[in-house]
């Protein structure tokens, strides 16, 4: 506390003298405040940091923009425009060679982008970060961008190319012998596994994680037993990841949407009624998000307890966000849902398309 008082204190001192250096002082005490998971703090410290060079253009002006951008991922609510700009506002500063070259939370940016539903850009800019790490045999940027790239694959639902990215970032992270680098790998090889339902490979990558928590380890092991069809299990994983998430102890906890996770899990077990207090908790700001995956998400869900009449149109729905913007793994989970369904209503022959 006393450090980051100080913090504090000394970017007050430098405000009317060296706007920049406040600026950066601030931009060091908002990441600070985000260990602190104090997100109202972090957000005005950030914002902060940024009014003070906005227009600038310079790297301190990409730097606030970034702790702008991740302050606000900490605070357990759906993206609004404003988000969205911002990361694509980043991104394009990072085209400029100096910038990108100065700069190391490009690939977190590119992976923000593919958050934010601009698959496009995240894999041009990922690419072009690839490409020069490769280029200049800088192996330790290399792993974190080939994690990175990993993470924004899953992102994007495209699993068999994420799990390429993880497996080579282990490797090269365990070459280098960087502990956190390899911790890092292991843990998007984890997501990766158990999107994949491979229960005993996710364990396998969580052993090698340093930072273990309810959220991370019930995340990626609820969502493993989920994928397998083992939703009993799935569900204290998932619940005990869930309760941290409400805590407002994990950064970038929206955009996982656990709870519908938790409530898929609930509503294949048999617990509609669980499955329902949390959608209706949960519904309209996934409902007021600018993003088409969440909503698509939530729209599967919702289908999945859909009444019989309204199977059909139910998980259309969901389909046609995307068919706006894509996601494979998600597609695939609409496909598998509205067959099982279909079968269970006696319509066996509808569901076969599916």
């Amino acid at each position: 506390q006393a450090s980051y008082d100080l913090l504090l204190a000394q970017a007050e001192h430098m405000v009317p003298v060296d706007p920049k250096l406040a600026s950066r002082i601030l931009v060091t005490a908002s990441r600070a405040g985000s260990f602190r998971f104090d997100s109202t703090a972090t957000v005005a410290l950030a914002e902060r940091a940024l009014a003070l060079v906005d227009g600038d253009g310079g790297a301190e002006e990409l730097d606030a923009e970034i702790a702008v951008i991740a302050a606000r991922m900490l605070v357990m609510r759906p993206p609004d425009e404003r988000d969205v700009r911002l990361v694509a506002r980043a991104a394009a500063r990072l085209e400029r060679p100096a910038l990108r070259t100065a700069c190391d939370e490009g690939p977190w940016i590119a992976y923000c982008l593919a958050l934010h539903e601009r698959d496009e850009a995240a894999r041009s800019l990922s690419d072009q970060l690839l490409a020069e790490a490769r280029a200049a045999g800088d192996v330790l940027h290399l792993s974190y961008r080939l994690c990175a790239r990993a993470a924004l694959e899953q992102a994007t639902g495209r699993l068999d190319s994420a799990w390429a990215f993880a497996a080579e970032s282990v490797a090269l992270s365990r070459e280098i012998g960087d502990p956190f680098r390899i911790s890092e790998a292991y843990w998007i090889l984890a997501e990766v596994e158990s999107a994949r339902g491979n229960v005993a490979e996710t364990q396998e990558a969580l052993g090698s994680v340093h930072e273990r928590t309810p959220w991370n380890e019930g995340w990626a092991l609820g969502i493993a037993h989920l994928a397998c069809g083992q939703f009993e299990q799935a569900i204290p994983h998932l619940g005990a990841s869930a309760e941290q998430v409400d805590r407002g102890e994990v950064s970038r906890a929206w955009y996982h949407l656990v709870p519908l996770e938790l409530a898929e899990a609930y509503l294949r077990a048999g617990r509609r009624h669980d499955a329902d207090v949390l959608l209706r908790r949960d519904a309209s700001a996934i409902e007021s998000c600018p993003l088409a995956r969440p909503r698509a998400k939530l729209a599967r869900v919702r289908a999945l307890g859909a009444p019989e009449a309204r199977i059909d149109t139910a998980f259309a729905a969901a389909l046609f966000l995307l068919d706006e913007v894509p996601q494979h793994l998600e597609r695939g989970r609409v496909e598998l849902g509205w067959g099982e369904r279909l079968r269970e209503s006696g319509r066996s022959a509808d569901a076969v398309v599916h």
